[in-house]
């Protein structure tokens, strides 16, 4: 028994710390976040420098000043200080007014402050030899205050963490032999301990006497003076030169230390329960599990009963309720709610049990499909009828309920911004409440219908089958809640999905899901969740681990591969081949990764838009770059010399190509306009602003040739990828913007800007500095016949290049013209998985490229062996 007299009936004691709230954060990180937050990070810098140097000093770092900040406002909010008063004025952060959530923000901060704190340590042991140097005192100083200083600080200079480190060993002795004393003297101080007692929160209702109190505390306070001295031990080894197999000994300290720390305190803190109640089933849940039909339950606690049927304890169950437990929940259904009885719990993440009488009567109720009520009270109503009782509660089934699926008669429609007055005058039962500006007509004068039931086929969480059937124009409306996402389809009932058609999905009475079925018949309606929001965070997930293995595929290159003047051949064949081959099997990856949401997105009228788009500006790239990547790729090969001059000569030939063949552009997407058939209005905008991008794209070609030329395929083949992350990036963006198949053409100009960049950039410090200096007149002279050079050698390899493009292009185009935009975007979807599977042709050839074009110019018979061999 308690000090009351009272049973004890659990074994824990104090105020609520079983959720958040029990968090422990170690003394070894607290000590070592406070050493990061007034350690001087400048180390050459005196410590008689300036306090107001010292604090902009401190300022200016990154990262301490925010989660110090962060950490002071997290305690100012958990010990209920003025500062949570910004909890309720500050916007997004509604679900964060209990205080102890702020736990977690302050174990982040002191957890990273700790990781300050441990370099800090790391930085005072290299000053170690100069303060042993300067600790050496004359034997003239060694008077007895010396000593005693010494002694305090632990036989090591004066510093903060010296100072810190002896406080903590220091201040843990004298709690162990505090509470020795204590112990000793427990009579004199028992007067004491009595009133600490007393005065604490729930102390009396859970041990007998102070006695008991003072024996159960004892040895969490030994632990306490115990650990603080490990403490102050572990950051005073911190600066000793001893090491352990070339570490220092005071990391496998403090590791120790920390291991041993959290599992005193975690080690039976958490509670636990007999698991054997998992298998125990309330009989009132026996009961309800007997209507095997789509139904709900609400619970009714006016004053004065308990909380029957917490709200998430249906869940257990799968028995579906309308009230609800949830971090977050929609305020469109706490509105609905409030509708009924006002929601008083929802700072407690709940949607509330009904309390009032009125609640039981409201329809509103009833549409939400509440076939049973369980309280511990009698229900009176007329329209419930007692079903079954307990010793604990009663169950009511309501008489009024709502099937979970009705219909109503086209007539009984109408809209409404105030759904709050309009169910104070009209049945909610016998109408449908549209949205203001939802309903399907200019007029309307709404009736009222009678419902009729309709059967729930498949329910599922994720999906919904509905069969209906009706004599006229109707809605059906469906007592889910209406979520984005959702999305719904009709076809004849008996018929496969693929006779279905998407229908718009009504927000109906404030919450509901609604469509309407035009036509007299039999129909099945089926209700699918499937938001965009879904298939792009799936898509981001996949797009980050990604870039982690991309990260990490670069950084282990550096392992596998050393550059070698010397190389052999082969060795620089393999290497050009093999790291672009699998650097663009991972971009072929992404892309497809991409394609199939942007499909998804789009739908096939905008896939298909954009690969008709991507047709047409596939011949006109050919076009404008006329072979120049393949002849700088040669020429540069066979003589770097010559290199900047070829480079700046093909730079100047694209751009005038680029121009020369926009009126070519215009031409032919007015002639296709005009004689041949449409093309949508996006389609013809994409086509632009591909070509737009064509500016920095082909420049960016010209310098990856020029890496290919210097038999450096890796850098390139990075680079795209890089660039297919920042596409698809952007792509994502464009997407969930809405901004459809024109914003993914305008990301493209963004996406060759950035690629021509890191190009740049990499050239300048790779390349460039490599490559012999041409003469300035000789290159003046040359530029005109090279240009002319340049057009002769091109336009076979611009050619074959068209040729191999035509077909699939003009596939697309007739496609189009024949039978549509959705039939393109079905053909490029399937065509893009065999697309992915050309790669290890194409790049071992440009690998072997550089090479065999020196041969050519230089030892033909090598040429001949480098041939067979490429072709075995």
């Amino acid at each position: 028994t308690n000090s009351y007299g009272e049973p004890i009936l659990n074994p824990d004691w104090g105020i609520k710390n079983y959720v958040e709230g029990g968090a422990y954060l170690g003394l070894l990180p607290l000590c070592l976040a406070l050493i990061a937050v007034l350690a001087n990070r400048q180390i050459g810098k005196s410590a008689n420098q300036q306090i107001s140097s010292r604090l902009i000093d401190w300022f200016r770092h990154p990262h301490i000043p925010f989660f110090t900040l962060l950490s002071l406002f997290s305690l100012g909010c958990i010990f209920g200080t003025p500062l949570y008063a910004l909890v309720y004025a500050l916007p997004f952060i509604s679900q964060s007014h209990s205080p102890f959530r702020w736990v977690f923000p302050l174990t982040l901060s002191v957890a990273i402050l700790a990781g300050f704190g441990v370099n800090v340590l790391i930085e005072n042991r290299k000053r170690l030899p100069d303060e042993k140097a300067g600790s050496r005192k004359p034997e003239a100083t060694r008077n007895s205050l010396f000593v005693i200083r010494n002694l305090f600080l632990l036989n090591t200079s004066p510093s903060l963490l010296s100072v810190l480190a002896s406080l903590a060993a220091w201040g843990g002795l004298a709690t162990l032999i505090g509470l020795a004393l204590s112990r000793v003297f427990f009579t004199r101080i028992e007067p004491l301990v009595e009133r600490v007692f007393l005065s604490l929160a729930k102390a009396p209702a859970a041990f007998p006497d102070h006695r008991a109190f003072y024996s159960y505390e004892f040895k969490w306070a030994v632990l306490f003076g115990l650990l603080l001295t490990a403490t102050g031990i572990v950051l005073r080894v911190s600066r000793c030169p001893i090491f352990v197999r070339r570490r220092p000994v005071f990391e496998f300290l403090a590791v120790g230390l920390l291991v041993l720390d959290f599992v005193t305190f975690g080690a039976g803190f958490n509670p636990a329960v007999d698991p054997a109640l998992l298998d125990y089933t309330p009989p009132v849940v026996e009961f309800l599990q007997q209507d095997t039909s789509l139904w709900r339950y609400a619970t009714f606690t006016p004053p004065g009963t308990t909380k029957t049927m917490n709200p998430n304890v249906g869940m257990f169950y799968d028995l579906q309720t309308v009230a609800g437990y949830d971090s977050i929940f929609s305020r469109q259904y706490a509105d609905y709610m409030a509708l009924i009885e006002e929601q008083d719990e929802l700072q407690y993440n709940q949607i509330a049990s009904f309390s009032e009488w009125s609640s039981l009567d409201s329809p509103l109720t009833d549409l939400l499909n509440v076939k049973y009520i369980i309280t511990e009270v009698e229900i009176p109503n007329p329209k419930y009828r007692l079903v079954y009782q307990d010793e604990a509660v009663r169950v009511y089934e309501n008489l009024g309920a709502m099937p979970r699926a009705w219909t109503l008669p086209f007539s009984a429609a109408m809209e409404t911004d105030d759904l709050r007055g309009v169910v104070q005058d009209h049945d909610p039962r016998n109408y449908v409440i549209l949205d203001l500006g939802m309903y399907p007509l200019d007029f309307y004068a709404p009736q009222p219908g009678a419902a009729t039931g309709q059967q729930v086929t498949r329910y599922t969480g994720n999906e919904v089958e509905v069969d209906a059937q009706v004599t006229e124009p109707s809605w059906l409306i469906l007592a889910d809640t209406y979520f984005p996402g959702w999305k719904a389809f009709v076809r004849p009932r008996g018929g496969g999905q693929d006779a279905e058609q998407q229908v718009l999905i009504y927000r109906v009475n404030g919450n509901f899901r609604g469509v309407l079925l035009k036509e007299p018949g039999a129909w099945t309606v089926r209700f699918k969740y499937s938001p965009d929001s879904v298939k792009v965070g799936a898509f981001i997930t996949f797009i980050a681990g990604m870039m982690i293995l991309f990260l990490a595929g670069l950084y282990l290159w550096r392992f596998f591969y050393r550059e070698e003047d010397d190389a052999s051949t082969v060795r620089r064949v393999a290497k050009n081949s093999i790291a672009p081959i699998i650097l663009n099997l991972f971009n072929r990856a992404i892309d497809l990764a991409f394609a199939a949401l942007m499909a998804r997105v789009l739908g096939p009228v905008g896939n298909g838009q954009y690969a008709i788009a991507i047709a047409i500006f596939a011949w006109f790239d050919i076009l404008t770059n006329f072979g120049l990547d393949v002849y700088l790729m040669r020429e540069v090969a066979r003589d770097k010399e010559q290199a900047r001059r070829l480079f700046a000569n093909t730079t100047v030939l694209r751009l005038l190509l680029v121009g020369a063949a926009a009126p070519l552009l215009v031409l032919f997407l007015w002639g296709w306009q005009a004689f041949v058939g449409p093309l949508a209005a996006e389609t013809a905008w994409a086509v632009v602003l591909l070509y737009a991008g064509l500016l920095p794209g082909s420049v960016a070609n010209g310098l990856a040739s020029l890496f290919r030329a210097c038999e450096k395929h890796e850098y390139p083949a990075a680079i795209q990828t890089a660039t297919t992350i920042i596409k698809v990036t952007l792509g994502v963006l464009v997407l969930v913007g809405g901004m459809g198949v024109i914003g993914l053409a305008g990301a493209s100009i963004l996406t060759n800007v950035a690629t021509l960049t890191i190009l740049a950039l990499l050239a300048r410090r790779l390349i460039w500095p490599n490559l012999p200096r041409a003469q300035r007149s000789s290159a003046i002279r040359h530029s005109l016949f090279a240009i002319r050079t340049m057009l002769t050698e091109g336009w076979p390899l611009m050619a074959s290049l068209l040729l191999q493009m035509l077909f699939p292009g003009i596939n697309v185009l007739l496609l189009q013209h024949w039978q549509g935009d959705a039939v393109v975007g079905w053909y490029d979807a399937a065509r893009k998985w065999v697309d992915a599977l050309n790669i290890i042709p194409a790049f071992f050839t440009f690998a072997l490229f550089p090479v065999m074009s020196r041969q050519a110019a230089e030892d033909r018979a090598a040429l001949a062996r480098s041939y067979r061999l490429s072709v075995k």
